[in-house]
């Protein structure tokens, strides 16, 4: 179930959505430990998981050249099962800021992203992972109206979990997934 407000205009757009989802049979990833001992990744079915909360957006164009988009998410997850909970944050906010150098052919792109807190968890133990925020600069070159080239930096000052580096293989193979720390990106887009 869900419910949402839209208005948009040239210049600005905001939203503002509701939701409740109740799952039942949930896929979903848990841990365990396999015959020799080592941490291993099984596929579940979780009975029943609840998500709700809202998810909000506002969205500027500044003049020709600055464009700026907010969105903010909350989610309340519920289940009798902590193993369907695993890597869910309840806040995330991203900001977009949008620079077009040479309008229509060249833009900047800064963006940030905060995740709050989350867990994970290894059998009966259960490990936080702090709340953080990451920054990416990316360029995007329109070469042609179907042609788009894209260079840049994501999480531009190395965010990693300093727990990445344990012994525990479970948890470091999490730790490096969930944000595995500054990458540089080249991508061509085609577009037909």
């Amino acid at each position: 179930i869900s419910v949402s407000i839209d208005k948009r205009n040239s210049y600005d757009s905001f939203s503002f959505e509701l939701f409740y989802n109740d799952v039942k049979d949930m896929i979903g990833i848990s841990s365990d430990v396999d015959d020799d001992g080592n941490n291993i990744l099984l596929y579940n079915n979780f009975d029943h998981v609840i998500f709700s909360g809202f998810n909000c957006h506002y969205e500027r164009i500044i003049d020709n050249q600055n464009h700026i988009k907010f969105v903010y998410n909350y989610t309340n997850p519920q289940s009798t099962n902590q193993e369907a909970l695993e890597l869910i944050s309840d806040h995330s906010l991203r900001i977009n800021y949008y620079y077009d150098v040479v309008i229509d052919k060249v833009r900047l792109a800064f963006s940030s992203k905060y995740s709050g807190e989350k867990f994970i968890l290894d059998g009966d133990n259960k490990t936080i992972l702090d709340d953080y925020v990451t920054f990416d600069l990316i360029s995007i070159f329109n070469l042609e109206k179907f042609l788009e080239f894209k260079v840049g930096c994501k999480n531009i000052f190395n965010y990693k979990d300093q727990r990445r580096l344990l012994d525990d293989n479970y948890q470091s193979d999490i730790l490096t997934s969930y944000d595995p720390g500054r990458r540089f990106i080249m991508e061509f887009v085609l577009s037909f």
